[in-house]
């Protein structure tokens, strides 16, 4: 309940705009004081946002703004809805696309370097192996990242490099993080934010080049829930900025996370589910998953030693940076496997060539195309 000034006090109009921002079982009730009243009744509640004002001399408060007695259903009221506004400058925070793995299980190996899991996300783990994997999660969530633990684990880790062209306006100003978690085991889940000593380079597990920007704690419980944390990102954090989510004695059980948020400005909000089609193009920036048979070298070599076409893929979408020459198996006619020629932001290619006189068909397996940071 919040009661309102009496109005021999606010003997001159006042305005009051009260929001809430969480969504939390709590519901507040507005009441007038003493005798007064909002537009008639004693109290009005429970409400969302309402904004009050009392006329000089009045002890009626006017009631105007909005109810609902949680934010969704505020929103609910106004036709509202989350928008696509790219306000998170986490991609692929709800773990929905996995290139690398397609929700398969993934081993991560104790105190080896980073490895990148579903789509910008990295994790390691020290003491023993962990296994993660992209889960079904329940409404809203499409899908969650859950890692197992197993017995002498230390610590996991679980993060993401943010470059710096999607996180330089927030230098010098305040951004919040949101994430769910979920602990079967462990009560606390550790956060930190960094940002890069030089534009989008953050150095090895082992040797860091990044300055820490905060950190802190979350409390957590058995039941996925949402935990957020205010960030003053300084004005020096224009080279890129990691966000880095870790347990650690996880001998046993399960850690759930869902829902990662990095947002300008000082409040949680909804978050942001983009439509598949435009979270994946954002992920392939830094990763492409080439499907088998998808890359095709085919022909015939009309004299010995002869360099035949390119094999060639473009890839969808313009990646950030040249591609880390991958390593593919091939399948087909062989003579002279193909051998990679090129490669840019844009393409990539191999060179055949061969035996006079010789057809060659050959078709790659599938294999990632990645850009990481």
């Amino acid at each position: 309940m919040l009661t309102l000034p009496a109005s021999g006090v606010a003997t001159d109009e006042a305005l009051y705009d009260v929001r809430r921002i969480d969504a939390t079982a709590n519901t507040v009730t507005f009441a007038g004081a003493g005798a007064d009243t909002i537009d008639g009744a004693a109290a009005v509640g429970p409400l969302g946002h309402l904004t009050l004002r009392l006329p000089a001399g009045s002890t009626v408060w006017r009631a105007g703004g909005l109810g609902g007695a949680t934010p969704a259903a505020a929103k609910a009221m106004l036709g509202v809805g989350p928008g696509y506004a790219f306000k998170n400058r986490l991609i692929n925070g709800g773990m929905t696309i996995d290139q690398r793995n397609n929700a398969a299980a993934q081993t991560f190996t104790a105190a080896a370097v980073l490895a990148y899991c579903v789509d910008r996300w990295y994790g390691y783990c020290t003491g023993a192996n962990v296994t993660g994997q992209q889960i079904a999660g329940s409404a809203p969530n499409l899908s969650v990242y859950r890692f197992t633990g197993a017995a002498s684990v230390t610590a996991i880790g679980f993060g993401q490099r943010i470059e710096r062209a999607n996180c330089f306006d927030l230098a010098g100003t305040t951004a919040m993080l949101s994430v769910q978690l979920a602990n079967s085991l462990l009560t606390t889940v550790a956060w930190a934010a960094y940002y890069a000593t030089t534009n989008d380079t953050f150095g090895t597990l082992a040797a860091p080049t990044r300055t820490l920007i905060a950190n802190g704690t979350f409390t957590v419980s058995a039941t996925l829930a949402t935990y957020s944390a205010q960030i003053a990102v300084p004005g020096a954090a224009t080279t890129g900025i990691e966000i880095v989510l870790s347990v650690g004695a996880q001998v046993s059980g399960t850690w759930t996370i869902g829902a990662v948020q990095l947002e300008p400005g000082s409040m949680v909000t909804d978050f942001e589910r983009l439509p598949p089609q435009v979270n994946l193009a954002l992920c392939q920036r830094r990763a492409i998953r080439v499907e088998t048979n998808t890359v095709q070298a085919k022909g015939y070599v009309a004299s010995n030693g002869q360099s035949c076409e390119y094999a060639k893929f473009y890839f969808p979408v313009q990646m950030a940076a040249a591609p880390i020459t991958p390593t593919v198996s091939w399948a087909g006619a062989q003579f002279n496997t193909p051998t990679f020629s090129y490669k840019t932001t844009q393409s990539i290619g191999w060179d055949v060539t061969g035996t006079g006189g010789t057809v060659y068909v050959y078709n790659s397996a599938a294999f990632i195309l990645d850009s990481e940071l």
